[in-house]
């Protein structure tokens, strides 16, 4: 706890300083210096001496009692380079200063000879070290900063050395002297994983004990319906000594005695809304510093501001407005775990803890790690398993997916499918499968421009989930992979939806218009959707008109939501019924608002409709729940039961366990009829029960429909390679 003290109060010194007009007028100063001396300096050895002379100087007076030199290593094989190298255990950050003599920049060619010149430089060690290296070319009068990054130079402009210039270079430098933004370093710092008592559980404390003592109306609603919709997703019928080590786990975290079942959702809800907080705040303060090369959060900031103004703020930041100023528009979304915003639900004790987590982000290096490999990450896993006790991840049937095991159940299928395949993971997760194909993509089309593997990527990868956590985490993944390929004000949305893969929007025929028909469960009462599918045929339009139909609910305008549904439909579909049907829509929405019970709804229609309307994929892969028929909460089997009947699922030899079903059977049946392409193929971990246990026969028929089946292609034993989803040792094929 100490050194947490000493670390928080050495870094308010640090941005203290930077942020000093004090600071910023010997800049200035110092930047005037070096040009005046520059200028009739005979060679780039003596421009060195003077940046060395000056930069330690200034070092030493502003930041020797924080433990911040100015200590380049001089290169032996050119004498005016210096590296910058953090150490190994603390960044992965290099900065690289090329020194120049006056007259080798004086044109445009002779620049870009010098910029090519530290290009080939910083390659070759990006590819020997798998580090990120900023550059910098200076002859004392004027300087240029360069990133390499995914294989990609991106060269600034030549502009008069000055004190913003000669900012960005000290921030570069103590950059290297500060933490590494990695998964490692991530949860040592927020977990403190030995004791597990670490800033991220008090955060979930915290949270707990405002809904205890004074849960606002709009909250109880969010988490009933996130207790409703998390039922959905998990098995929590499980074994009874697996209950009882969650509860234990819970109770331990949370340091208190949990009597009933609810109060173990309420610290599993705390949980899950600390962990979402901590990612939101890391897609701000990473995504911006990557995407727009700008902070739109700055949270040495956001320390300083008072709980009210401070409130607002993450308010704005909640509900994903920032990034939908951008283009990105469905990153970020007002989901179940905004509720600690709300003005009534907000407290003074939210206040602290949260400033407390903004001065720990702070610490760490604004230079992301992310992408510091040409390999694709999944930055949240290891955050999510320090968070979420095993006990309670396992007990709920959650196993992630090893990367090498997701790879090669890729690369099994990749030999049978077209060169331009197109996948779709239906129970993504965290994006373990996603990270992969983006990953092999990348790979593929590494020469092409960037507009063009962009697109590939965006038409070509998709998921969908049903734990709105997991669709959070794999968006942020999702875009922090593919953020090196995307241009300022360009428009996107991320192709992660929150969805249920066993039970699809139905594709109907109204009055001889082809209409998506649905129902959405609520605690209040079932959302009945009949729509015509061409309101939902331009995924980015339909998300966009969906933002605006929040702002109209808020206001109980249905004639706008009406005319906003209108406008996304073609007129042709438009008839008395299908007008109808879209009014009903409206009003049910309305209605929701004035009982108090919305708030998340127009953005679940969208994601739940947007899968209906993903199209049809070469490949679908992933590893979908395994959970007994005989485990799921009983309304949902009674809702999927039909289904399962109709789809010939069932063995039908009672006698035999023949009403036993795996759910994971079910999503492969509803997955091969909604995504798959005629010709497509599906590779999926499942368990080994299926292939031979009578229960099982009726799936392995493989009727898609009254006039289609599937046939099994190859199995793939994984038996040999261990038990990647201990404690289980359920044998698995593909």
């Amino acid at each position: 706890m100490e050194n947490t003290k000493i670390s928080t109060q050495k870094n308010i010194r640090y941005q203290e300083i930077l942020n000093s007009s004090d600071y910023k007028m010997a800049l200035e100063k110092m930047a005037t210096r070096i040009r005046n001396k520059s200028k009739s300096a005979q060679n780039e050895a003596t421009i060195e001496g003077y940046f060395d002379s000056e930069l330690f100087a200034f070092f030493r007076e502003r930041f020797s009692l924080l433990g911040f030199e100015y200590s380049p290593i001089k290169e032996k094989k050119v004498a005016t380079r210096h590296t910058l190298r953090g150490r190994a255990d603390t960044a992965l950050t290099s900065l690289i200063i090329e020194f120049k003599q006056p007259s080798t920049l004086r044109n445009k060619v002779l620049k870009e000879s010098a910029i090519s010149q530290i290009s080939e430089y910083m390659e070759s060690l990006t590819s020997e070290t798998n580090e990120v290296y900023q550059g910098f070319i200076t002859d004392g009068v004027q300087g240029c900063f360069i990133r390499f990054s995914h294989g990609e130079i991106k060269a600034e402009h030549f502009y008069q050395l000055d004190g913003v210039m000669l900012d960005q270079l000290i921030r570069y430098i103590i950059q290297v002297e500060l933490i590494a933004l990695n998964a490692k370093n991530l949860v040592a710092a927020i977990c403190n994983p030995i004791d597990n008592d670490g800033l991220a559980f008090t955060i979930a404390n915290t949270l707990y004990d405002t809904i205890e003592s004074n849960i606002h109306p709009k909250t109880q609603m969010l988490y009933d319906e996130w207790r409703q919709l998390f039922n959905l997703a998990h098995d929590d019928i499980s074994k009874q000594q697996a209950i009882i080590d969650r509860r234990k786990s819970l109770e331990f975290l949370f340091g208190r005695c949990f009597q009933q079942n609810d109060d173990e959702y309420k610290a599993l809800f705390c949980i899950q809304t600390a962990y979402a907080i901590i990612v939101k705040s890391l897609a701000f303060k990473v995504i911006s510093k990557i995407r727009y090369h700008q902070e739109l959060v700055n949270f040495n900031n956001l320390i300083d501001y008072d709980s009210d103004t401070l409130r607002q703020q993450l308010e704005y930041f909640e509900n994903g407005a920032i990034f939908r100023e951008y283009g990105i528009t469905n990153l970020l979304e007002g989901d179940f775990f905004s509720w600690y915003v709300n003005a009534d639900q907000w407290n003074r004790s939210i206040a602290d803890i949260l400033k407390r987590l903004f001065l720990v982000l702070g610490r760490f290096s604004d230079t992301p790690t992310l992408t510091s490999a040409n390999k694709c990450q999944d930055f949240f896993k290891e955050l999510y398993q320090s968070m979420v006790p095993a006990a309670v991840r396992h007990s709920l049937g959650e196993y992630y997916t090893k990367k090498w095991l997701a790879r090669n159940v890729i690369v099994e299928a990749l030999p049978d499918l077209p060169n331009n395949w197109k996948a779709i993971d239906p129970c993504c997760g965290s994006g373990t499968f996603i990270t992969v194909l983006i990953e092999l993509i990348l790979s593929q089309l590494q020469r092409k421009p960037k507009q063009e593997i962009l697109d590939a990527l965006l038409s070509r990868v998709k998921g969908i989930d049903l734990n709105p956590i997991a669709v959070l985490t794999a968006r942020v993944n999702y875009f922090i992979n593919i953020s090196h390929l995307i241009e300022e004000g360009q428009e996107i949305e991320i192709p992660i939806y929150l969805g249920d893969a066993s039970y699809v929007p139905q594709r109907v025929e109204v009055d001889g218009v082809k209409c998506l028909k649905y129902t959405i469960t609520t605690l209040q009462e079932p959302i009945q959707i009949c729509v015509p599918q061409s309101m939902v045929s331009d995924a980015n339009k339909f998300s966009r008109a969906m933002n605006r139909v929040e702002d109209h609910i808020k206001a109980f305008d249905v004639s706008s939501i009406i005319h906003e549904l209108e406008s996304l439909c073609d007129n042709s579909d438009k008839n008395e019924t299908t007008l109808y049907g879209l009014r009903s829509l409206a009003e049910q929405l309305v209605e929701l608002e004035r009982r108090k019970w919305n708030g998340v709804w127009a953005r679940i229609i969208t994601n739940f409709l947007s899968t209906a309307n993903l199209g049809k994929f070469d490949l679908v892969v992933g590893n979908p729940p395994w959970v007994d028929w005989k485990s799921l909460p009983s309304g949902y089997r009674d809702k999927i039961k039909s289904l399962c009947i109709s789809r010939h699922l069932f063995s039908g030899d009672a006698f035999t366990g023949g009403i036993n079903l795996n759910i994971c059977a079910l999503i492969t049946n509803v997955a091969a009829q909604n995504w798959l392409s005629e010709s497509g193929m599906m590779a999926l971990l499942m368990p080994e029960p299926l292939v031979f246990q009578q229960s099982y026969e009726g799936f392995r028929n493989l009727y898609v429909d009254e006039n289609r089946r599937l046939y099994f292609k190859k199995f793939v034993n994984w038996n040999k390679a261990g038990s990647p989803f201990k404690p289980v040792t359920q044998k698995k094929k593909t």
